[in-house]
């Protein structure tokens, strides 16, 4: 892990402004981000070089997709390591949301990076996280049919919380 993070700290540094704002004057790229903010702006009449690009063979295209993400793969990497250390950097514990509502209060010293509600898949319940610097809550939702709203589930819902926060000491 500290061999990684070593690596991963010298390519960052080596990373400069004009490799990353290459991608930011390529052609193509800002042809496709401004046409994918449009409803149907990526259909064939609408984006012919994206469509020719599709065409291509998929050798080539990944060829291509290669050299675009090249620049910021150490951003990428530094960051499914920083999100590894949180996830790991956890407290577990077993929790019961009273008609559908949970909540912690905080003590000042704690910042969570992350909350994880962990549940069946097969539950009907839906969790929503809400938090400030004081508290968090929890409120799970029940969505019986599709075409009526959610509504907060009046169940007392076991589930599994984590809290997940790592600390660096200097």
């Amino acid at each position: 892990l500290l061999i990684q993070t070593t690596t991963l700290l010298k390519q960052l540094t080596k990373l400069d402004n004009e490799t990353i704002h290459s991608l930011a004057k390529n052609y193509f790229l800002n042809i496709l981000r401004q046409r994918t903010n449009i409803v149907g702006g990526t259909v064939s009449c609408d984006s012919p070089i994206f469509h020719h690009w599709l065409q291509q063979s998929p050798k080539s295209r990944q060829t291509q997709l290669n050299e675009w993400l090249a620049p910021v793969l150490p951003l990428y990497e530094a960051t499914q390591l920083v999100l590894y250390l949180i996830r790991n950097s956890v407290n577990i514990s077993q929790q019961s949301a009273m008609s559908g509502f949970y909540r912690q209060i905080l003590n000042g010293d704690t910042t969570y990076q992350l909350i994880q509600v962990v549940m069946l898949p097969e539950h009907p319940c839906y969790p929503q996280i809400s938090s400030g610097k004081q508290r968090f809550t929890i409120r799970f939702f029940e969505y019986p049919q599709v075409n009526q709203p959610p509504m907060q589930s009046q169940q007392d819902i076991n589930f599994e919380l984590r809290c997940c926060m790592m600390s660096i000491e200097h």
